[in-house]
């Protein structure tokens, strides 16, 4: 079986609708060294190389079990600490040791009127899915770095989500609609 490529046709004209950066650290998980009983809860991981918005999912603390098996919007603090937003940890249980993060898939915000997005990878090759299933590092449609730019079309381009292959890379997304008339 050969794989066959496949031609998208666009509308004559399309204009520039926006444009959107993944910056992914040196990191793709991390160890928990401690967790404050704070308004925001912090979280200390040496070098974690995260970045203010990204996703990261907790597991494995002993002690504060409440952070276990969720989700959280990260802001960073500085290279060895992150908060997490939104979470009022002074009623939970005093953490103890242990504990890991993972970086989880990221979506991009889309302009109004963007139903085309052209789409990059700098440095490290990155996976994409748009059915609402998060890609992992080895599951998903694969962008390859440094390759020529790739089109996206998908039924709905809020559904996109991206994760790196690899650590330390970047990912350059444009939104593209149809021009207006002249």
């Amino acid at each position: 079986m050969s794989a066959q490529k496949e031609t998208l046709t666009l509308p004559k004209r399309l204009a520039p609708k926006g444009y959107s950066q993944i910056t992914v650290g040196a990191n793709l998980t991390g160890t928990i060294t401690a967790a404050t009983k704070a308004n925001p809860a912090v979280i200390t991981s040496a070098a974690h190389g995260l970045s203010t918005g990204q996703k990261v999912k907790i597991t494995a603390v002993v002690g504060m079990v409440e952070l276990n098996g969720i989700t959280f919007t990260i802001t960073r603090i500085d290279a060895n600490s992150f908060s997490l937003d939104g979470i009022n940890s002074t009623a939970y249980t005093t953490y103890v040791s242990d504990g890991t993060w993972t970086l989880e898939a990221m979506a991009v915000t889309v302009p109004d009127g963007a139903t085309y997005a052209l789409v990059q990878c700098e440095t490290q090759n990155f996976r994409w899915r748009d059915d609402g299933t998060d890609p992992t590092a080895s599951v998903g449609m694969l962008l390859v770095a440094a390759a020529a730019y790739q089109m996206l079309s998908v039924a709905d381009l809020a559904a996109l989500k991206f994760i790196p292959v690899a650590a330390t890379c970047k990912l350059n997304v444009a939104f593209y609609g149809e021009a207006a008339p002249e």
